[in-house]
């Protein structure tokens, strides 16, 4: 073969045929500085998402756009809904997705960072919004939480909720490291 990648081929008859291409990876990355991690993508598949959207269409657009991604979606329209999901499905929730205007007194930033507060493990979130208010970005990061503008591109959000979630696992995995007790250390 041109390029001396190994090629092996299984068959069973009246089965079908499996064919493999052993590529060797370089150690190092070429033209670039990031690691493996960061471009670590996990399947959204049975996360739980709880979604707060005053606007019913855009809320419903979101729910569609969640089930395609196979996640568990815990939508509403309202702080009061979204505190009765946060007590009915304490720390299983794994990404909020908020809108920054709500129909009410709070916003969607204050109420993200209540629902974290109440939260035993924190819950990584996403603030949502199509307001020209030049300082919310900011605002969010400081917060701990991302910023998307709308309208927003769905594999964006993707890409972000993936990234969020990734680092969680690192972090939460990280903390259990390090207090992993050793059992012969009696």
């Amino acid at each position: 073969m041109l390029l001396d990648h190994s090629l092996t081929l299984n068959s069973v008859e009246g089965r079908g045929c499996n064919f493999a291409v052993e590529v060797t990876t370089s150690a190092k990355q070429i033209g670039g500085t990031e690691s493996p991690q960061d471009n670590a993508v996990i399947s959204l598949q049975g996360i739980t998402v709880l979604c707060v959207e005053n606007d019913p269409n855009l809320l419903a657009a979101m729910v569609a756009l969640l089930e395609t991604w196979n996640c568990h979606i815990l939508a509403c329209d309202n702080s009061d809904q979204a505190y009765g999901y946060a007590m009915e499905y304490a720390d299983e929730i794994d990404v909020m997705l908020m809108d920054y205007q709500l129909s009410e007194e709070i916003t969607g930033l204050a109420l993200m960072q209540a629902l974290n507060k109440a939260s035993d493990y924190g819950i990584p979130g996403v603030l949502i919004t199509a307001t020209a208010d030049s300082d919310l970005p900011m605002r969010a990061a400081q917060a701990g939480f991302e910023f998307m503008k709308k309208p927003m591109k769905p594999a964006a959000l993707r890409a972000l909720i993936s990234a969020m979630l990734t680092q969680k696992m690192q972090r939460d995995y990280s903390l259990l490291d390090e207090n992993e007790v050793d059992p012969t250390s009696n």
